[in-house]
């Protein structure tokens, strides 16, 4: 089974550097540190952890990242795009429940 890693240093859209050894050189790999634990993600929209198990379930929460079966990551692009979405000029707004 894949373990999850928790990194309290995960930030959006920061590049971090990771030393990774093969057999014959080591070697630098650049990536792009942009995906949040349940509980980031949860901070980030205001709700609880819970309630983002809840969507997962029964769906109408932001896209997820399956990692393992025990590991979910959300994208802050995936995120930042949900509340965009849910965003209403008024109570008679109804935008995507139409």
């Amino acid at each position: 089974m894949t373990e999850c890693v928790e990194h309290d240093f995960i930030e959006s859209n920061v590049d971090y550097e990771i030393d990774t050894m093969n057999s014959e050189t080591q070697t630098t790999v650049r990536i792009q540190a942009n995906l949040l634990n349940e509980v980031q993600a949860a901070d980030y929209l205001a709700v609880s952890p819970r309630t983002l198990r809840n969507w997962r379930t029964r769906g109408g929460g932001p896209k997820y990242v399956r990692i393992s079966a025990r590991c979910i990551r959300y994208r802050m692009s995936d995120l930042s795009e949900w509340t965009e979405n849910r965003t209403r000029r008024s109570t008679s707004d109804f935008g995507i429940f139409n």
